[in-house]
């Protein structure tokens, strides 16, 4: 599991959720949907999150989650690492 800065989490919230919401979970769980993205704070870290996906199957089951580092593999998306890459790379081209 990875974990991030507030900041970095809050930005891999936002652009993940408006590309896979809806979208199956993994390709085995075609109808497990994904509904959420969502924050989770490390007790034993310091200020450090995890940013994790959260599905649902029928109306109101929330069950699996997965790391968005396996959601985003799993849906042919950039890796969390190079989507914050690639935002520190335009921020200094700014």
């Amino acid at each position: 599991m990875e974990f991030y800065t507030l900041e970095d989490a809050q930005y891999l919230q936002e652009y993940y959720s408006g590309k896979v919401i809806g979208k199956a979970i993994e390709p085995s769980m075609p109808d497990c949907l994904i509904k959420y993205i969502d924050l989770k704070k490390e007790p034993f870290t310091e200020n450090m999150y995890q940013v994790v996906a959260f599905g649902e199957v029928g109306k109101g089951n929330i069950i699996p989650r997965r790391s968005i580092h396996l959601m985003a593999f799993n849906l042919g998306l950039p890796d969390p690492m190079s989507v914050l890459k690639n935002r520190d790379q335009h921020l200094n081209n700014t």
